[in-house]
């Protein structure tokens, strides 16, 4: 009888210690499974911030007339680049109204052609919108935007959104409910025609 009871005890005392090793489990796989989405969406941004900060520099090498867009793009923009602006106040407020290669009669010829023979590819400064493959061999959209608040002011301003794509390489990340997940980076930067030497 009494050896009965001690087996049950053991029965009793297993069951008790698999219960509290499938909870200790299971806190670790959830720890490493966050430690792993953590470290990826760490990647992510350290990838989309060099991206942009990549973007930014092109800019830098221009002449300051040469800091625009190329106008024939932007009414074909893929989304959210013409409407990102009504749910985030960072983004320009009017991206069709931005400065534009060759919609002002003044201005100086462009030492980078945008797509004009014998170029046939459109240069990386004059594309509002641009798909790459990252440093981690991940591909990302580069949205940029060149603004002023008249073509003859002194002050132009560069924003540049990153925003990490799907698998397929062209659409864009969204989170559980199907939203476009914001860009993963964000840089943008003023260029003032009086900092250039000119003549």
């Amino acid at each position: 009888m009494r050896g009965a009871r001690e087996e049950g005890f053991g029965l009793i005392e297993l069951l008790a210690a698999m219960t509290v090793l499938a909870i200790a489990v299971g806190a670790l796989l959830t720890a490493f499974s966050s430690s792993f989405i953590a470290l990826r969406r760490g990647a992510v941004r350290g990838t989309a911030t060099v991206l942009a900060e990549r973007q930014i520099e092109l800019y830098r090498k221009l002449a300051w007339y040469e800091i625009r867009i190329d106008g024939d793009q932007l009414a074909s923009a893929p989304a959210p680049y013409l409407t990102a602006s009504s749910t985030d106040t960072w983004f320009p407020t009017d991206p069709l109204t931005q400065v534009k290669d060759g919609a002002y009669s003044g201005d100086p010829p462009l030492t980078i052609d945008c797509a004009e023979p014998p170029n046939p590819v459109l240069e990386p400064e004059c594309q509002p919108v641009q798909y790459v493959v990252g440093p981690d061999r991940h591909r990302y959209r580069v949205d940029t935007y060149i603004q002023a608040e008249s073509y003859t002011a002194p002050i132009r301003t560069v924003w540049v959104a990153v925003y990490e794509l799907k698998a397929d390489g062209i659409t864009l990340s969204t989170d559980a409910e199907g939203n476009v997940r914001p860009p993963a980076a964000r840089a943008s930067s003023s260029f003032a025609s009086f900092d250039y030497v000119t003549g």
